[in-house]
């Protein structure tokens, strides 16, 4: 097969993909605005009521819902890893830390566009935390810590501009070179570093 029949051979299997799935993505994008915009009065009705000058009350309880949904499938990500032989199941008293860094890595999700967060490392038992070379008194270690990219948004270092450039409560943001560690230690010192070459640590970001 020549180039150009393999390009036509893909275009057609995209097609065919997309019309598969077209019904479906039209349906999630009414969801999206029905339940995250709060889009939930009938176009034709809202038009009615705006020439009328009647409101369009809307009271919006599902954002709520979706968070907790949300959140506890970040827990789960938030307790993952590589490392199948090592039980990494977080003792009660760190649960509740870790349920207020997934609420803390939603507001991090806003920050950066609503856009996919990929987490490469959040909670470390004593005994993960050995085996992939932590700090002693790494903040992992108590359900603090998160490390992460968000592909979508752009590279870490952009990462660390969005979320040092808004309001977000956090303790360190460091640009590690090719993901982000963030922690939430009640210390909330703001304090933003980036991973120098040799291993060290400086304050500040890379222009």
């Amino acid at each position: 097969m020549s180039d150009d029949d393999i390009l036509e051979e893909a275009r057609e299997a995209f097609q065919l993909a997309a019309d598969a799935e077209a019904e479906n993505r039209r349906e999630a994008q009414d969801d999206l605005r029905f339940a995250r915009l709060g889009e939930q009065w009938p176009e034709r009705v809202r038009r009615e009521r705006d020439l009328e000058g009647r409101p369009c009350l809307t009271i919006n309880r599902l954002p709520a819902f979706i968070r907790q949904v949300v959140n506890d499938a970040r827990l789960e990500e938030l307790t993952a890893t590589q490392h199948r032989e090592i039980d990494n199941r977080p003792p009660p008293e760190v649960v509740a830390t870790l349920r207020t860094t997934a609420a803390r890595m939603e507001e991090v999700r806003r920050i950066l566009g609503d856009r996919v967060i990929s987490v490469s490392s959040g909670y470390r038992c004593p005994e993960l935390n050995r085996a992939v070379g932590g700090a002693r008194t790494s903040a992992h270690l108590t359900g603090h810590a998160v490390d992460f990219n968000c592909y979508g948004f752009g590279a870490p270092v952009d990462v660390c501009r969005a979320v040092a450039g808004s309001s977000l409560a956090f303790d360190q943001l460091i640009e590690e070179g090719s993901w982000v560690h963030l922690s939430f230690d009640p210390r909330l010192r703001r304090q933003v570093m980036t991973k120098a070459p040799g291993g060290r640590y400086e304050l500040g970001l890379r222009l």
